[in-house]
């Protein structure tokens, strides 16, 4: 009777799905403007990929799985009642993005979660370009600050303002407002700036750049210096968090126009 019992147990245990732990992505808009965010992973999409308008200052919560990878999300701005927008629009008429890229110059949140090591790797990018400052904070209570180098990844100047109309990259409307910053990559592309072919080494691509982007990547890294701006930016700009209290990832926070 016992060695039933146990064999029925066995069975039942041996069937249950295990369904994987959800972590919370907070989007909050500290934008005056209302924001279109759009996501896109590997498997499937929260939301399809994209929602709003997210108001100034209202926050959506995504509830994501623990092992959600090659994610993305970045702000679509300036879009109309048939969406099409001004910058980040992954298609006329798209509000869920379903898998669609978005155009470029975008700022992105990057995670994988549940990596190598069993660490969750985020990063804030502009190698895309910059079209509003993203910044990613690690929600506390919820992460091991004994492991990893989990931190604040943000700029301290919309990069909109600086000083840039000299080189050419910056993207304005009709009405002449700068709307976006392009990346190195989006604007030469050449294989240096876009670390590719003979330059796809980190510890070649830069040697191929000339004064200009230089300069133009050092006064860009001096108001973001924990982003990357190009591919091989990784010494300054990936961080890695552990959950804790049994917990195998971190919530995070993403705030749109968010500045340190």
């Amino acid at each position: 009777m016992f060695y039933y019992l146990f064999i029925l147990l066995l069975n039942f245990t041996l069937n249950i799905e295990v369904f994987p732990q959800m972590v919370t992505i907070e989007l909050f808009n500290n934008c005056s403007e209302p924001i279109w965010p759009a996501i896109k992973n590997d498997g499937p999409i929260p939301n399809n990929g994209g929602f709003g308008p997210l108001q100034a200052g209202q926050v959506q919560s995504l509830s994501v799985p623990s092992d959600w990878k090659s994610a993305r999300i970045w702000p679509r701005t300036g879009c109309g009642e048939n969406m099409i927008c001004i910058t980040g629009s992954c298609g006329n008429g798209v509000l869920e993005c379903n898998g669609l890229e978005g155009q470029i110059p975008a700022s992105l949140a990057e995670f994988t979660l549940n990596g190598d090591g069993g660490l969750s790797y985020y990063d804030v990018s502009y190698v895309d370009g910059s079209n509003i400052p993203l910044q990613i904070i690690p929600i506390a209570g919820t992460f091991n600050g004994a492991v990893g180098n989990c931190k604040e990844i943000s700029c301290t100047e919309d990069q909109r303002n600086l000083d840039l109309q000299k080189y050419n990259i910056e993207m304005k409307d009709n009405n002449a407002k700068i709307v976006a910053i392009r990346s190195l990559c989006s604007q030469y592309n050449t294989d240096a700036t876009c670390c590719k072919n003979a330059y796809n080494d980190g510890n070649k691509c830069r040697n191929g750049w000339n004064a200009a982007q230089n300069d133009i990547y050092t006064k860009i890294k001096t108001v973001c210096p924990t982003s990357y701006l190009y591919a091989y930016d990784d010494h300054t700009s990936l961080f890695t968090c552990k959950g804790v209290d049994g917990r195998i990832s971190p919530d995070f926070k993403v705030v749109f126009c968010g500045l340190k």
